[in-house]
């Protein structure tokens, strides 16, 4: 039997539509890369902005105790300055400052140079051993008192000491006579260093800085990375430029000292007329940024040679489709032939046909790969953000234990200087008459005053309180980062779903805190078995949404997220609860689909709640089930059979 020839006009038709096909591959393989790197493009300058608000944050903390440091300092030393100055008003050149200092009633540990000006401008006496005497009358701080009695602490530019010979920052105050005429100078010279010593007590990393400026622009003390330096001009740096508009703040600048660019957070004093800067370099800022990014951009590009291998493939399954027909038509243009060629030309059709078959099954092969892959990265997405967490939450608590163990040394130097006073005062009752007794009660109660001993000892109970309760606090995150992250468990253990919760509660703590309260309403649970690490995942990734569903609803105030355990005679369940955005009613049908996602492109991957539909309903044997109400909020329940019957 003979059959006809296949149709010209059909055969155009077929391979106008294998050219079609063709390039809709090619445009679905150009838009899945397009998706891949926008996506990530906006998930690198999201990772950015965090990066920046959290350094902004840090500085500012930063900023806000060498602050306080500062303040401390020019107070304690301005107390100096004054028993300095009354003792020279009331003994005049018979002060022995090397005797003060002997004694107790001076320290010396951060002053390069106590001394007095006479009122010729001649360094009258001072606490060198060997006295030299030198004419300091062309220096500022001696003009400026000379001039008027401003009854205040002048502290001057970072200069050469002329008795010293040490660059110093002095602090001076006006000397009266009894008729209030002008007396002289007291004076005491502090070393630039002590200032920023508060930087060694903490870690800004690399290239970061600490400066104290006066606003004048004149740096008074400058330490970056070990390095010290002082007297520059920043009368025209961007810090002077911010001061003018606010006296705390933050910024971007490039330094003019060293050329690095940092992100700095500076504080005005609000007694003196200084600044502190704390900044942090635009290197250091990103750099936690830039490991993750490189790991990303590495995904992305095997991702991208999978995809562009793919859409090869499958070009060349249509090019071999395409031969097929051309084929096709040949073998139909020759069925007169002899049923023999007909039937061998039939069989290599179904040897293409196999091929093509086998190569498909390839492809999909590659696709399900993929989607495992991306599974993984929705895995550590998780362990990423629980690190960022455990990393917030430790930071703070050891930022005010540092604090509080520098002051609790201060009280403690305190002490030293107040008991031997009463000490002596023991020794030489017996010894003298009353008046003596007296005076030297007198001076007792004096340094107790300047000392302010009833306000350190009032204050130690609040100090060891505050520095239990923060190490309590990080020994506790600890412990439930390890409850938390058994990333290796494989088999089903015993297992508290109330233990977990909290674990899982306390390492979201920092996605949750700015936007929703908490309430937790824990029943009395049995232990059951399962895989604790899956169960960790699926809360955390239940609360994540929660908290960030709460965010998107853009309203004022906190939220509310709760979270309620219960168990009947087979199942074990756990509920969270929000009243955030809510879910639309079409979509409800589709959260738990792989790669169904509703936030903008960058921010989620579609993969979390169906990872956690799988460890439930797959590897537990349980159910996930969900209630919403748009603009009200969701509520899902984790429902776990008390026996595992994973797989």
């Amino acid at each position: 039997m003979l059959l006809k020839r296949l149709n010209p006009g059909s055969l155009l038709s077929v391979n106008l539509t294998i050219c079609s096909t063709r390039a809709i591959i090619i445009l679905f393989g150009i838009s899945l890369l397009s998706f891949l790197w926008t996506g990530l493009y906006y998930q690198e300058q999201n990772e950015r902005q965090l990066a920046i608000a959290s350094a902004f944050k840090d500085t500012a903390n930063f900023a806000r105790a060498f602050e306080e440091h500062t303040l401390r300092t020019i107070k304690s030393i301005d107390q100096t300055v004054l028993f300095l100055k009354y003792q020279y008003e009331q003994e005049g050149r018979s002060i022995d400052i090397p005797q003060y200092i002997k004694e107790g009633r001076l320290t010396s540990q951060p002053f390069v140079l106590l001394s007095v000006i006479d009122e010729q401008g001649d360094l009258a006496v001072s606490d060198q051993v060997r006295f030299l005497p030198s004419s300091l009358e062309d220096c500022e701080n001696f003009k400026v008192h000379q001039t008027a009695d401003s009854g205040q602490l002048f502290i001057s530019k970072p200069v050469l000491g002329h008795a010293s010979g040490k660059w110093s920052i002095q602090m001076t105050r006006r000397i009266n006579k009894p008729d209030g005429s002008f007396g002289g100078v007291a004076v005491i010279s502090i070393d630039p260093g002590y200032f920023t010593k508060f930087y060694k007590q903490v870690n800004l990393g690399k290239d970061s800085t600490i400066t104290l400026v006066g606003r004048d622009g004149i740096v008074r003390a400058r330490d970056s990375g070990g390095f010290s330096a002082i007297g520059q001009d920043m009368s025209n740096s961007t810090l002077m430029e911010q001061l003018a508009v606010s006296t705390a703040g933050n910024y971007f600048s490039t330094s003019s000292i060293d050329k690095v660019k940092r992100l700095h957070s500076y504080r005005a004093l609000s007694d003196y007329p200084f600044v502190v800067s704390v900044g942090i370099s635009e290197e250091e800022v990103f750099r936690d940024v830039n490991k993750r990014l490189s790991s990303y951009y590495r995904i992305a590009g095997i991702s991208s040679v999978v995809i562009s291998i793919f859409v090869v493939i499958l070009l060349i399954i249509t090019g071999r489709q395409k031969r097929t027909e051309n084929a096709l038509k040949q073998i139909r243009d020759n069925l007169e032939l002899e049923v023999v060629r007909r039937t061998q030309e039939l069989f290599t059709a179904n040897q293409e046909l196999t091929q093509r078959n086998y190569e498909l099954t390839a492809a999909l092969e590659t696709i399900e790969n993929a989607q495992k892959r991306l599974a993984q990265q929705e895995k550590l997405a998780g362990i990423g953000q629980l690190a960022a967490g455990v990393a917030h939450e430790i930071n703070n608590p050891l930022g005010f234990v540092t604090s509080n163990i520098e002051t609790l040394e201060q009280y403690f130097s305190a002490f030293g200087s107040v008991i031997p006073q009463y000490r002596e005062l023991i020794s030489i009752l017996p010894a003298i008459d009353d008046a003596a007794v007296a005076a030297k009660l007198k001076q007792i109660a004096w340094h107790e005053k300047d000392k302010d001993l009833d306000y350190i000892l009032n204050d130690f109970s609040e100090l060891f309180k505050d520095t239990i309760e923060g190490l309590d606090r990080m020994n506790k995150i600890v412990k439930g980062m390890r409850r938390f992250s058994h990333i290796n468990q494989q088999v089903a253990e015993p297992y508290d779903l109330n233990e977990g919760l909290e674990s899982t509660l306390l390492v979201a703590q920092n996605e949750i805190r700015y936007y929703a309260s908490l309430e937790k309403r824990l029943g009395k649970l049995p232990v059951i078995e399962a895989v604790g690490s899956e169960i960790n995942q699926v809360l955390l990734n239940l609360i994540v949404n929660a908290a960030q569903a709460i965010r998107d609803k853009h309203t004022t105030g906190l939220g509310a997220i709760t979270v309620s355990t219960w168990h009947d005679e087979v199942f074990a369940y756990c509920s969270v609860q929000d009243d955030g955005a809510g879910i639309a009613p079409e979509n409800l049908n589709n959260i738990f689909n792989p790669f169904f996602t509703t936030k903008p492109v960058g921010q989620g991957s579609g993969m979390g709640l169906s990872i956690s539909y799988d460890i439930i309903a797959n590897h537990h044997k349980g159910e996930i089930l969900v209630e919403s109400s748009q603009g009200t909020g969701t509520i899902f329940i984790v429902k776990l059979p008390m026996k595992y019957g994973g797989v």
